[in-house]
Formats: structure tokens, sequence, C-alpha cells
């Protein structure tokens, strides 16, 4: 089962050492698997069933695309509105965003 890429923009308090550990805790008790921690990001994943627990909605799949004329095609993913910020991380979070599928340039 393909996972659900998540992005999580910090606030900029939380934009430290402690903050980026706090809001990796929060994410892991929720039953997200953090992949990546930047200077003000975060990047999760979980199955379409977590993200549906967690957040309410279930993102959309996108279908593999083949390569084009254009470009390299596409490996898939998933598609949502931002997702709410769960009442855990509100201190923490400013956003959390499904990560849009990545298309491969020529």
């Amino acid at each position: 089962m393909a996972r659900v890429k998540l992005q999580v923009l910090l606030r900029p308090p939380a934009r430290s050492a402690p903050g980026r550990a706090a809001a990796r805790a929060g994410l892991t008790a929720l039953g997200l698997r953090v992949t990546g921690v930047g200077a003000s990001t975060l990047s999760a994943e979980g199955t379409p069933a977590e993200v549906e627990r967690v957040f309410g909605t279930c993102p959309v799949p996108v279908p593999p695309r083949p390569p084009s004329a254009r470009d390299f095609g596409s490996p898939g993913g998933h598609q949502a509105t931002d997702l709410p910020v769960p009442a855990s991380l509100c201190e923490l979070v400013e956003g959390i965003s499904v990560a849009a599928p990545a298309i491969r340039l020529r």
C-alpha cells in the first residue's frame, strides 16, 4: 500500500532543536512516521488509513504516469487540500499538507 507523504510547516517559535524534537515526538505519538527534519519543516508519512484516522480525511490516490514527450512520468502519490492541524500539535505546527506527486522532468 502506498504511503501518504506529508509536509509539516513549523511555527516560528518551534523552529529550534527543542521545537523540532517536540513536533517529531507529537507526530510519532499520532502514529505517523517522520522521514525528514529541516530547519522549519518536517516530512512525515502514513498509510491512507492512518492519515484518515489522524486528520479525518482520506487523500485521493494519484496513479503512476508513464513517460511522455514532456517528461519522464510520475511515480504517483496522493493529493488533498491542506489538512487540519491536530490539537496536540497546534502550538508547534502552522500547517500540514499532502506532498504533491513528483514529476520526473526531461
